[in-house]
């Protein structure tokens, strides 16, 4: 037996005529009535009254004090949970609806039951919003494919924890796991990592060069080695050209997943030269002494443009814009220093022209360098000073380079003025 619940007004003395039946239930032994069933009645009208807290007293009465009739029993089990159901407690209504399927007798009761149980899991169940990048992510919930990133809707999920995997072509994959209360609204937003590898470039001599560098027949960089490379990993071709090279450089490597792979850039020596033969001393043999041969000294010219600003009596001013065009030379027993000679004229008034004798010092086949020179004016007045500045030769091709340089300049005769000047322009060497 199962009491159909509902809302209704119950007159006031039927409910006290009701309780008087029930709080007696002790006479019912001897009648054909069980006191179980007398306090399940009262149970069912306090309920119809909406007075759901004292009707659901009356019901655990019932399943606490009496173990039959089952019919009775049954019925006050089911009224349980619609007493929490009609109090807006759903996780007590859904542990008695379970109660009463575990106890349920025939197959109209487990349907019962189970109905009202996806019923009020459906009200329990939480809301998760994902959130995922890159776009085609693969989202599993527990074990079970839910769609691809980016989700249509919202997820719904039964109050727990939940694991979420994420997983995309090219990416990491990742887990994340959720512990969602009833009703709990959630977003979670997830950015795989890619999966990268570094491919590390140097000279086998430990020296530096300007470098081209192919990736799978990809230009992937063009600089100075050492460098270092991201790449997807997996098997790559890297092939590096070097200028005064005519073969490139080239070897296979296998990159891993988060970690890196050296190759130490090596070309063949260029092979010597055979001597000449020998003739034989028609005299006394004597021991010829080689003579040292010093090597070559090379120039460079360079031809650059440059304007720059000077700061007076609290103002500031440009200076007249410039060309210099200099002459270098480079000492192979002296690479770190590079005599220079330029001529430097303005190209708006007033004209000026200027002589710079100095020196580049370089660190090595680095292409920075610190200028050091003296400066004489020609015109429009003679005058003497000294210049500092600091620039860089890039190379760009073979034997071009493009020159950029900042200078400082010093006129005993005006040391209020320090005018600084920045030049950009280009180099070739023979």
């Amino acid at each position: 037996m199962r009491s159909p619940c509902f809302r209704r007004t119950v007159p006031l003395p039927v409910i006290l005529v009701t309780l008087l039946l029930a709080g007696h239930a002790a006479l019912a032994q001897g009648r054909n009535e069980s006191p179980a069933l007398l306090i399940e009645k009262a149970g069912e009208l306090l309920f119809k009254a909406g007075r759901y807290s004292e009707a659901l007293d009356k019901f655990r009465e019932v399943v606490e004090r009496f173990g039959e009739p089952e019919d009775v029993i049954a019925a006050a089990r089911w009224n349980i949970a619609r007493c929490h159901e009609e109090m807006g407690d759903d996780e007590a209504a859904l542990r008695a609806f379970l109660d009463f399927e575990r106890h349920a007798r025939t197959d109209r009761d487990r349907q019962d039951a189970a109905a009202r149980i996806a019923q009020v899991r459906a009200r329990l169940q939480a809301e998760v919003t994902v959130e995922a990048e890159p776009a085609g992510a693969t989202v599993r919930v527990d074990g079970e494919v839910v769609g691809t990133a980016p989700l249509p809707q919202a997820l719904r999920l039964d109050p727990g924890t939940h694991e979420f995997e994420f997983a995309a072509e090219g990416f990491r994959p990742r887990v994340e796991s959720l512990d969602l209360r009833p009703k709990e609204r959630r977003t979670l937003r997830i950015a795989l990592e890619p999966r990268v590898g570094t491919i590390v470039l140097s000279m086998s001599d430990g020296s530096t060069s300007p470098a081209v560098v192919l990736v799978d027949d990809q230009e992937r960089y063009r600089g100075v080695l050492p460098a270092e490379m991201l790449v997807p990993p997996g098997h790559h071709r890297v092939v590096v050209r070097v200028p005064d090279r005519p073969d490139p450089f080239q070897q296979d490597v296998q990159v891993p997943d988060g970690g890196g792979v050296p190759i130490a850039v090596r070309f063949p020596e260029a092979p010597a030269a055979p001597l000449p033969p020998v003739a034989p001393p028609a005299t006394v043999p004597k021991v010829a002494v080689a003579k040292e041969v010093s090597p070559s000294i090379s120039a460079a010219v360079s031809l650059s443009a440059g304007m720059g600003f000077v700061h007076y009596q609290g103002k500031t001013a440009r200076t007249h814009a410039n060309i210099e065009a200099g002459v270098g030379l480079r000492i192979p027993s002296l690479p770190w220093l590079r005599p220079d000679l330029s001529l430097a004229a303005s190209v708006e008034a007033p004209w000026m022209v200027l002589v710079r004798p100095g020196i580049r010092w370089h660190a090595g086949s680095w292409p920075v360098f610190v200028r050091t020179a003296g400066q004489a004016m020609l015109a429009p007045v003679p005058a003497g000073g000294v210049l500092v500045g600091l620039g860089a030769d890039i190379p760009i091709l073979e034997r071009l380079a493009l020159l950029i340089e900042a200078d400082v300049s010093l006129w005993p005769s005006a040391l209020s003025l320090v005018p600084i000047e920045f030049r950009v322009g280009g180099g070739y060497a023979f």
